[in-house]
């Protein structure tokens, strides 16, 4: 009998551990979201410099993903103001590369300022919601969804979703591909007919947003 009752405390404190490393896992996963997150709105919000920017989300990529290497090959980034994304507010790399705080505040109000002329609406943008964490079948994977809402002064809101796909790399999980779109909220849209359960349903799961992330 105290025999398996040892047993039994055992196993207990067996299911315990994997739990909490488990949510542990998961915890630092979502984490690695954030941190991607709050370095682009960061960035593209000219709060940062690029090398600012190339700095923080480094340590969160996968050495086989392509994404920061694209970044830097780009001449021009599209930047927000006033939470607007517009063809007339972009900036060179050569201005944001190495820019002090002086000049980031200086190309953002130069932004705002054209955005406002040009009779854009703010736009109102809510919180950045995740997913929790799914896991590929054979293990080698690891996927997380965000949603964010963005009112623009339409009829209807936008919503912005992404899909982080993560491989392990140094015992980390690193972000290695990002599928991203901007999706209509009008359910007779076409695009969100085709697109929407991309980023809504994982493997005939629906997904649920219940991570707040604060990116601002």
């Amino acid at each position: 009998m105290k025999r398996k009752v040892i047993c039994l405390i055992i196993f207990t404190i067996f299911l315990f551990v994997a739990c909490s490393n488990t949510e542990s896992e998961e915890n630092k996963i979502i984490n690695t979201i954030k941190e991607f997150e709050q370095a682009e709105y960061g960035f593209y919000t000219l709060a940062i410099n690029f090398r600012t920017y190339e700095k923080r989300i480094a340590p969160l990529m996968h050495s086989n993903s392509g994404y920061l290497d694209s970044q830097k090959k780009k001449d021009k980034f599209y930047i927000y103001s006033n939470g607007i994304h517009t063809l007339i507010n972009y900036v060179s790399m050569e201005e944001v590369l190495d820019a002090d705080q002086g000049k980031l505040i200086e190309l953002k109000d130069k932004f705002d300022k054209l955005v406002k002329e040009a009779g854009y609406p703010s736009a109102e943008i809510v919180p950045l919601y995740a997913s929790n964490v799914y896991t590929s079948k054979d293990g080698n994977s690891k996927y997380v969804y965000t949603k964010q809402t963005v009112h623009w002064g339409l009829d209807m809101p936008l919503e912005k979703y992404k899909k982080f796909i993560l491989k392990e790399e140094g015992k980390l999980w690193k972000i290695n591909i990002i599928i991203e779109d901007v999706i209509s909220t009008d359910p007779e849209s076409k695009h969100r007919k085709l697109r929407e359960k991309v980023f809504t349903v994982h493997e005939g799961e629906k997904i649920e947003f219940i991570n707040k992330i604060d990116i601002f």
